[in-house]
């Protein structure tokens, strides 16, 4: 699997439950809930690749208490990434390709690809609120 597809699953699984202020950690919550429909994870296999999204752990108040960290830039990125999220459809059986790509198309909202290297666009305060 590529380094881009691993760190936005990654990407992923942190920001599932986490994000920034205002009410975007219930949306990403609720919408998680709806995208993993009642699993922990949601995976596919194509041309000998697994790709892996796992449900993030963190709580909705882990989240809010990283609001201060997270500058108004931040919570612009995050705002799209939340509106993404909410708009991927659920990783129903049959559909779990469709709905990974959509999460991953998500999660890459999140990050710079520069020389082959992720990087988070959230400030190094926000992002390392998350971790």
């Amino acid at each position: 699997m590529s380094k881009v597809i691993q760190t936005a699953a990654a990407v992923v699984a942190i920001f599932t439950m986490t994000a920034c202020g205002g009410g975007i950690c219930e949306r990403v919550d609720a919408a998680s809930t709806k995208f993993y429909a009642g699993k922990t994870e949601c995976k596919y296999s194509e041309g000998g690749t697994t790709v892996t999204l796992t449900k993030g752990s963190s709580s909705v108040s882990t989240c809010n208490m990283s609001v201060s960290k997270c500058t108004s830039a931040d919570n612009t990125i995050l705002e799209s990434y939340a509106k993404c999220v909410e708009a991927a459809p659920a990783c129903a059986t049959g559909a779990e390709k469709a709905a990974a790509d959509a999460m991953t198309a998500c999660a890459l909202q999140l990050i710079n690809v520069s020389g082959g290297v992720p990087m988070s666009k959230l400030s190094a305060d926000c992002a390392n609120g998350f971790k």
